[in-house]
């Protein structure tokens, strides 16, 4: 698991400006999930190949979310996109100064280098696992 002090972030402000595209998707996100209501919604963040999902997704994460206390969870077909996603929030951890203490990450599969779903804690904020893991762990609870 990576756990983060916010306060101890260096003041570097995020270097990766989005494109406008990017900016209309986290708008459209923001207009679709409000979480002053009570309805359940679902949807999809579709961008082509090299549009900048995860980048966009995260930003609106850390935006939108982290700084309500709602917790994540990330899933990817691969390990590499796992370390990919690990990469964007650190980059983007700077976007919650002030807006919350800690933040812990934990990248859960199969791979010699992450954690297995035996390791999750109730402080986990983000977990990033691949899907074929998660669908594994949830067999294991039925």
């Amino acid at each position: 698991m990576n756990s983060y002090l916010i306060n101890q972030i260096s003041n570097k402000v995020t270097t990766k400006n989005l494109f406008p595209h990017q900016q209309e998707a986290i708008s459209k996100l923001i207009d679709t999930y409000r979480y002053d209501d009570q309805n359940t919604k679902s949807g999809l963040l579709v961008l082509p190949t090299g549009g900048g999902k995860t980048l966009t997704t995260v930003r609106w994460i850390m935006d939108n979310v982290l700084t309500k206390n709602i917790k994540v969870i990330w899933l990817a077909h691969s390990f590499h996109l796992l370390d990919q996603a690990l990469d964007t929030f650190e980059n983007e951890l700077p976007r919650l100064k002030g807006r919350r203490e800690t933040l812990n990450i934990r990248i859960v599969s199969s791979h010699p280098s992450h954690d297995r779903v035996e390791t999750l804690k109730t402080t986990d904020d983000v977990l990033i696992m691949t899907t074929p893991t998660a669908i594994s762990a949830l067999n294991g609870f039925v």
